[in-house]
């Protein structure tokens, strides 16, 4: 298995490359270029580019692409940069889930994959989020974990790994000529470990 894949760094559209280079904005609202407005509505749905980033940019390319371009040919973005992408953004989110199903757990940690936190550790006040991100298959089933984030803890960390490891997925999906077709994607899952009492 191509492990670089698998463990692949999803912390910017940079590093997924979805974008190359700085960001360069106009400061003035008329001089926004498409390309300037594309890249900072994409950086609003990162989160969603983190599913599946080529599958992801190329439903952006033919979906939303057209809406920032009609958006300047139109009016403009009329005030803020920020503004105008936060305007785009839902219609942007809905235009690619019309086309993308996003991968979703079908198990609920502690009853169907066990939480390993031990009585001691709790006593220690040893808490927080633990987020993982997960290389499912398109059976959804779990191909390669990475620890994005832990508690320093060695027993916590493992825990989270092997609960993670257990965990169900239903895949993520993508409309393909009119018919739904599963496809391997990447899923940040996360849990947050609060003492009892």
């Amino acid at each position: 298995m191509d492990t670089a894949r698998a463990y692949r760094d999803m912390s910017s559209l940079k590093t997924m490359g979805v974008i190359s280079g700085d960001k360069v904005y106009s400061v003035s609202a008329g001089n926004v270029s498409a390309e300037q407005l594309a890249t900072a509505l994409k950086e609003r749905i990162q989160p969603l580019y983190r599913n599946h980033p080529r599958i992801i940019d190329s439903l952006f390319q033919a979906h939303v692409r057209p809406m920032v371009e009609d958006q300047l040919a139109g009016r403009g973005i009329g005030g803020s940069l920020s503004k105008a992408v936060d305007k785009l953004k839902q219609k942007a989110v809905k235009a690619i889930r019309s086309n993308f199903r996003e991968p979703t757990p079908t198990t609920t940690p502690g009853e169907d994959a066990p939480i390993i936190y031990p009585d001691s550790l709790q006593q220690q006040g040893v808490s927080g989020e633990v987020q993982t991100q997960v290389y499912l298959n398109k059976k959804g089933e779990p191909q390669a974990i990475r620890l994005l984030n832990g508690l320093g803890h060695p027993v916590m960390d493992q825990g989270m790994m092997r609960t993670t490891a257990e965990s169900k997925w239903r895949p993520a999906y993508v409309l393909r000529n009119g018919s739904w077709q599963p496809v391997p994607s990447w899923i940040r899952y996360s849990l947050n470990f609060t003492p009892a009492g």
